[in-house]
């Protein structure tokens, strides 16, 4: 019905156009439909609605959708910038847990940590830590071997008076001791040869170094020990070599003469593999 309102109002716009023929254009829709109301009464059904009653209706839907519209655009910004939050905090944490979980990975896998005494046994890190060590239960039990337990007293290679584990220190003729003595006596000549050995120390050395000097020291004396090539070998960081002095120490004197002792021998070579170990 509209679209013929429309239709009539053109024909009888250009009806009307021609009284007008000065005018260049067309008159104003408006002004055409009261034109028509007022003399043509007839068609004034026909005609459509004034502009001015339709336009507000039109302009409010068109508000009503604009802004429903714009709500949906809203929540529809709200869901997309929650869904990019929840993302980004899901990527974070997910790459922070990897993250954690590699470095874990990483530190199973790497190989444990080793100080200086796990590869080397008891090892002093200054000459000052020299004074922690002692002769360990290997030398003590390789020196019980070697001299023996005896209770009373007797004369040793060199003539002296001896006792317990060659205690030679106070002995008389007859004298006679506990096993428990004997032990305790072996125990100070023990402290009294490590000492004097570690004052004339000037290298860290390990508890095997140590223990095996110690068994030199308690065989040949300390003060031969002192002017030793072990003890000189050692302090000039050539431990090779001083290793391999310890053989050196394998002679006895027999009718004035210095000979090799293959139970001398046998003892410096025990003494150099402890010393290497």
């Amino acid at each position: 019905m509209r679209l013929v309102g429309y239709i009539l109002l053109v024909l009888i716009g250009t009806v009307i156009g021609s009284y007008w023929p000065a005018t260049p254009y067309l008159p104003p829709k408006e002004t055409v439909l009261e034109t028509v109301r007022d003399n043509v009464p007839f068609l004034a059904d026909w005609l459509p609605e004034a502009d001015e009653a339709e336009a507000p209706e039109a302009v409010e839907e068109s508000t009503e959708v604009l802004e429903e519209s714009a709500e949906t655009a809203s929540e529809a910004v709200e869901e997309t910038i929650e869904s990019a939050e929840e993302t980004a905090e899901y990527v974070v944490v997910g790459a922070a847990t990897e993250a954690a979980e590699e470095t874990v990975e990483e530190v199973v896998d790497q190989p444990p940590i080793t100080s200086a005494t796990d590869e080397t046994p008891d090892m002093a890190t200054s000459v000052a830590d020299n004074a922690n060590l002692r002769t360990n239960q290997a030398a003590i039990n390789i020196i019980k071997e070697r001299e023996g337990l005896k209770l009373e007293a007797y004369t040793g290679p060199g003539g002296q008076l001896l006792i317990g584990y060659g205690h030679s220190a106070d002995v008389t003729q007859g004298m006679t001791i506990t096993a428990e003595q004997a032990e305790t006596l072996l125990r100070d000549d023990l402290v009294i040869t490590e000492q004097d050995i570690k004052k004339r120390l000037k290298v860290p050395v390990n508890e095997n170094e140590l223990s095996a000097m110690v068994l030199l020291a308690y065989n040949i004396g300390t003060g031969a020990f002192g002017s030793s090539s072990v003890l000189n070998e050692l302090n000039g960081g050539n431990k090779a070599a001083a290793a391999d002095s310890f053989l050196l120490w394998n002679k006895v004197r027999r009718d004035g003469e210095l000979v090799e002792d293959s139970r001398l021998t046998e003892h410096r070579e025990e003494e150099r593999e402890l010393f290497l170990k």
